[in-house]
């Protein structure tokens, strides 16, 4: 680098060397600076040669052309030195200004010029550790994959910070049965998987996430022989080699015989290391043809044949140890080779054990004994070859395996061995009664006991009985079994056949006390037919049955309860009520028997209804003046009239209490007409009815009570708009702009639902209705809201929290519309609260407030169009009012 200048002559000039691109520890050095005036960097130190101690960024000085000239010959070149591990250009700025060449600064001219300067990559030797040294030489077992996981790491160097740092691997094992393969595909070329010698390349980042796991696979066929060695091993050997940034060139290293002469132009490095590979000894089988015998009281002794031994790993010249062994307060003993006892134990060679093992034997020592025994089988290989391994977890593999040497193995098993009981048939003893002739009165019952012996049962084998009874003219049932239907007991319908499986005890508790109850009014003969089966043996016997005339009982057959709705009247209750004097059907041969009847009602009233055949004793209490009103009522209810208020207040009867005498036939007419209606007219609950009834010519009586529910029906509720108030409250109508209005008692809500005849249990359930307000301008408020209040709220204790409400719509604070949920008593005190603001934008305006009630159907059943009662449906009525808001 030469600087010439004409008119310079020994003038000093200004010379400035600046880096001005690159990294930023790249540095500038000079040297023989010994008297020439620096002024950059503004601090420095020159050695004895007038070199800078440490390099800079930007040098200037000031000294003559030709000094300057003679530095660039010499030491005092300008040089540049590059940072540490880096590589790319850099450029340096250099400007040399003339001072005006002795003429004055002002005259001073400049020039410039840029030098670029590029800094090649060199690739460093990479560097291959092993992790886990004490795991070498790596070992597995059988022919199972060895998976080494974190056990090498690769190590760029000084080149550890460039991402695209390429590599190739290698990994060679020196038997060429052996197989390698990858784990963990990172984005890396794979050649030659799953052979002896892998090969793969990519980038630095990836090839080291590759080398993380590694999975080297056995020979298929090792081990297959007994007789082959224990141990196989093999050498693997994994070599790195660095190749730079490749920048989409092409592999410089193929694959195959000449890949060792190309990767001898790259830095690499390599690590070798061993495989052991051991045979993992396997656990010997036991194959039981026939896992259970059965034999009979009648057989001594069992052979338990089927029984072989296996082991895939053992010699002809190896033994096997076999013990078996019996329970040992079991019923018998076992027969093995010679031996005999509780517990037998002989050490064989294979062959031999098969061939004795069909010979064993179970040989019972109580003649008498029945029931389920066991045979156990255990046999041991001794741990004659290879290694027995457990496996574990290790930092180094996935699958880790913890061996110990020549570690025995066995294999076990059971035998079930069953002798059956030699059974006899059952026997059925009749205990009650004795003489053998079970007599019952007419329809009165009467008890027999019987009683079962059972060989089998009594010697406790497993063994269920089932007893099948019938009779012709009566039912059966034992009194010991509350819940029969759940234990097993079968019933026909009519109750004339029973069937009933048990153990011996329960069927003797369940036969002790069986009861017959005849036909109704049914006397003559019978015959009581028992049958016991156990499965294998049946036995039958009979009782003959004598049944004796017996007059019988007044009889009255009620339902417990009436259903009817609120607002019903002259309701039929005596359909469903029977009665009978002795014979099986109401009306054969007992409507001339004379009775005297009496009939209460709690509350409302009795009817008879018009157009029933009536006894004359009854006609004082239907004159033609209620009979002409129950059929103007009775043509209302079939849709003829109008079902309006008017027929709503239609006169009825309050009779509460009938007596009379009459036949069974004219109180049967009596109970077809006889309805009730309750009162007051919203009343729900439930209604006490009696009626008692007494034969005339015998004194007998019955009696029945009913219970007469009401159940509530749904009203409408009704919405009140009290017109003087508001009149009141707005000035004749008329309301100014930004006034606030208060509405009290304007509106009020009522439902006539809110009546209770219940004693107070039904408004006690805190029934709730919702309420929607809306004004077409302008808000609505519950009181004014003032300050904020933190104990009783915004509102100051107007809204929920206190009583409950819910607000759905709005929050009662300046709200066009409001839809809350509360009980009605609530829903009133708001009302009473109920604020209009008009605001300023509602000037010259008819203001319309409508208010929407749901009484949300919780006051009883529905009534439809055609008028019949359904599920609870709730009613919504409307109603609104208007006024005006001024324009001032």
């Amino acid at each position: 680098m030469f600087v010439t200048d004409i008119d310079a002559d020994q003038n000093e000039m200004s010379f400035k060397f600046e880096l001005i691109a690159g990294h930023e520890w790249n540095t500038l050095m000079m040297c023989g600076l010994l008297g020439v005036h620096i002024e950059e960097p503004w601090e420095y130190t020159l050695d004895e040669d007038g070199c800078f101690l440490i390099g800079t960024s930007a040098i200037h000085f000031n000294t003559t052309v030709e000094n300057f000239n003679s530095l660039q010959s010499g030491p005092g070149r300008l040089r540049f030195r590059a940072a540490r591990d880096w590589h790319g250009s850099a450029v340096i700025n250099v400007s040399v200004d003339d001072r005006g060449s002795g003429h004055g600064e002002e005259f001073h001219l400049s020039a410039n010029r840029s030098l670029y300067i590029m800094v090649e990559p060199k690739v460093d030797r990479p560097r291959l550790s092993v992790l886990c040294p004490e795991q070498i030489p790596f070992v597995t077992y059988g022919r199972n994959c060895l998976e080494v996981k974190d056990c090498f790491a690769l190590n760029a160097s000084l080149d550890g910070t460039d991402v695209g740092l390429s590599f190739w691997l290698v990994i060679q094992a020196d038997d060429e049965r052996v197989n390698i393969n990858l784990e963990d595909r990172a984005p890396v070329q794979v050649w030659q998987e799953g052979t002896a010698e892998l090969h793969m390349a990519g980038l630095y980042h990836n090839i080291q996430e590759a080398l993380r796991a590694l999975v080297f696979r056995p020979p298929g066929q090792l081990f297959e022989d007994a007789y082959d060695a224990h141990t196989f091993e093999f050498n693997v050997t994994v070599t790195a080699i660095a190749l730079g940034e490749r920048f989409n060139e092409p592999w410089p290293i193929t694959p195959g015989p000449g890949m060792r002469h190309d990767a001898r132009a790259f830095p690499s490095d390599q690590v070798d290391f061993s495989v052991v590979v051991r045979r993992m000894n396997r656990p010997p089988l036991l194959f039981i043809d026939r896992p259970a015998f059965s034999v009979t009281q009648l057989q001594a002794d069992v052979i338990l044949y089927g029984v072989t031994v296996a082991d895939p790993d053992i010699r002809s010249d190896d033994l096997l140890e076999l013990v078996v062994s019996a329970e040992e307060d079991g019923p018998g003993d076992l027969a093995f080779a010679g031996l005999r006892g509780k517990r037998l134990q002989r050490r064989m060679r294979l062959e031999e054990l098969n061939q004795a093992l069909q010979e064993l034997t179970f040989i019972f020592d109580n003649a008498n004994w029945f029931g389920v025994t066991g045979v156990s089988l255990w046999v041991s290989d001794l741990g004659n070859h290879g290694w027995r391994v457990d496996r574990k977890t290790t930092p180094y593999s996935s699958v880790g395996l913890e061996a110990e040497e020549r570690g025995e193995l066995t294999a076990s098993s059971f035998l079930a061995v069953h002798r059956s009981f030699v059974n006899e048939p059952p026997r059925i003893i009749l205990e009650e009664p004795r003489s053998g002739l079970l007599e019952v009165f007419e329809d009165h019952g009467q008890f027999a006991s019987f009683m079962v012996m059972h060989k089998a049962s009594e010697h406790l084998v497993d063994r269920m009985l089932t007893v099948f009874m019938s009779t012709s003219h009566g039912q059966l049932r034992s009194i010991s079994l509350q819940n029969a239907t759940d234990r097993g007991v079968r019933s026909s319908l009519d109750g004339k056949r029973l069937e009933y499986t048990a153990w011996l005890y329960e069927l003797n508790t369940f036969l002790a006390q069986l009861e017959f109850l005849p036909d109704p009014n049914y006397n003559g003969p019978d015959e009581l037919v028992v049958m016991i089966t156990d499965g294998e043996y049946e036995v039958n016997t009979s009782v003959p049955i004598q049944i004796a005339s017996l007059t019988d009982p007044l009889i009255i057959v009620c339902p417990p309860a009436v259903d009817l709705f609120e607002g019903q009247r002259a309701v039929p209750i005596g359909a469903n009520i029977s009665i009978r004097d002795f014979e099986p059907l109401p009306g054969d041969g007992d409507e001339d028997s004379e009775v005297q009847v009496e009939i209460f009602v709690g509350d409302g009233g009795l009817q008879l209804l018009p157009g029933m055949p009536l006894p004359p004793e009854l006609e004082p209490f239907m004159n033609d003046s209620e009979a002409e009103e129950l059929a103007a009522w009775n043509g209302t209810r079939n849709g003829s009239g109008d079902d309006g208020p008017e027929s709503s207040r239609l006169r009825v009867p309050r009779i509460q209490t009938l007596w009379f005498n009459t036949t069974l036939a004219g109180f049967r007419d009596v109970l077809k007409a006889l309805a009730f209606t309750p009162y007051p007219e919203l009343y729900h609950g439930v209604v006490h009815f009696e009626i008692r009834v007494s034969m005339l010519h015998t004194m007998e009586s019955a009696r029945c009570e009913i219970g007469l529910v009401v159940h509530p029906v749904n009203s409408a509720p009704v919405i009140h708009f009290d017109h003087s108030r508001l009149w009141a409250a707005t000035n004749g109508g008329i309301v100014k702009p930004h006034k606030n209005i208060q509405l009290h008692g304007v509106v009020r809500l009522s439902d006539p639902d809110e009546e209770d005849f219940s004693g107070g249990w039904f408004v006690e359930q805190m029934h709730s209705a919702r309420l929607k307000l809306e004004v077409s301008c302008g808000t609505m408020s519950f009181l004014i809201a003032g300050p904020q209040d933190y104990v009783f709220g915004v509102q100051n204790g107007s809204i929920a929290g206190l009583e409950g409400i819910t607000f759905h719509k709005g929050d009662g604070s300046h709200d066009t519309e409001m839809d809350i949920t509360s009980t009605l008593a609530n829903l009133n005190l708001q009302l009473s609260r109920l604020f209009y603001h008009s605001g300023g934008e509602c000037r010259q305006q008819n203001i319309s407030l409508s208010v929407e009630l749901d009484d949300l159907g919780n006051f009883g059943a529905s009534k439809d169009e055609m008028g019949n009662f359904g599920h609870p449906l709730p009613i919504v009525v409307w109603k609104a009012v208007q006024f005006q808001v001024a324009e001032f």
